[in-house]
């Protein structure tokens, strides 16, 4: 896969730059581009200012990624 030069990511918000990492990485058929997304944004926390605290971690957040935590 040859890398892309992106200019103006950051600047996107965060649905823009979910469709364009769909739309330049994944086929552009509707089935593979929806389940693409769709799986993305199941990692999304519907809380909304929970889900912002998380968004502002790290820039260019397009998901979240969940880890189970235990104790021995």
């Amino acid at each position: 896969m040859q890398e892309k030069i992106v200019q103006g990511f950051s600047k996107l918000s965060k649905e823009e730059k979910v469709d364009w990492v769909v739309k330049n990485y994944f086929s552009s058929s509707g089935d593979t581009a929806s389940g693409v997304k769709e799986e993305l944004r199941k990692f999304w926390i519907s809380e909304e200012g929970l889900q912002r605290t998380f968004d502002n971690f790290s820039e260019n957040t397009i998901s979240n990624f969940n880890l189970p935590f235990g104790v021995a």
